[in-house]
């Protein structure tokens, strides 16, 4: 079975514990812990750039892409 993730890569670490990758099972996730700010812009943004159709978004903080999650539903 796949799903879909979706990968935040920032230029920078937004938080003291020094990552830059963070990963989500939606879009609306990322906005459960980074702000418009932080990101770049909304949620609504993302979903007319069709991220969740493979699109990336860019912008001067941070890339997020749709990436494919392969599992495995018989176990």
């Amino acid at each position: 079975m796949k799903s879909t993730i979706y990968k935040v890569r920032f230029n920078n670490p937004p938080r003291e514990d020094g990552r830059t990758e963070y990963f989500f099972n939606t879009l609306t996730a990322i906005y459960k812990l980074f702000t418009k700010k932080e990101i770049g812009c909304d949620v609504r943004r993302l979903w007319n750039l069709k991220v969740s159709k493979g699109h990336q978004y860019v912008s001067r903080t941070c890339t997020i892409v749709s990436e494919v999650l392969h599992t495995n539903d018989s176990e």
